[in-house]
């Protein structure tokens, strides 16, 4: 449960604060997932399908959510469920072992690249 909460923290802040001075676009966020997660989990070409589906699912939620009026902080909780729940479909496609690398390196990861990404 604490790995769930680690990365649902982890997808928060790279969609809260990744895209904060962008106009998100679900497809591009989910592209990028895509391609870091191939890489770095290495992703059987089943894995691949599936991951891509998850994470253009949840990123379509994740902007829906940030663009729909209301405030931050009830925004927040609606993003950190939605992340929990697409932890747990990403639990079910990956292997223990890739899911252990996914929430201790490829997240991570994801997070400093949108960290920069904001920078430029």
């Amino acid at each position: 449960m604490r790995s769930v909460k680690r990365i649902s923290l982890i997808f928060l802040m790279t969609f809260s604060f990744g895209f904060a001075q962008e106009n998100p676009n679900p497809e591009a966020i989910a592209e990028y997932q895509d391609k870091v997660m191939t890489e770095d989990l290495n992703l059987d070409q089943d894995q691949q399908e599936k991951v891509s589906v998850i994470n253009l699912k949840y990123a379509e939620k994740i902007v829906a959510i940030r663009n729909r009026p209301g405030g931050k902080f009830g925004k927040i909780g609606d993003i950190r469920d939605t992340q929990k729940a697409k932890a747990k479909e990403l639990e079910k496609v990956l292997s223990p072992e890739q899911f252990e690398l996914f929430e201790d390196e490829v997240a991570p990861k994801l997070k400093q690249q949108m960290r920069e990404k904001m920078k430029q």
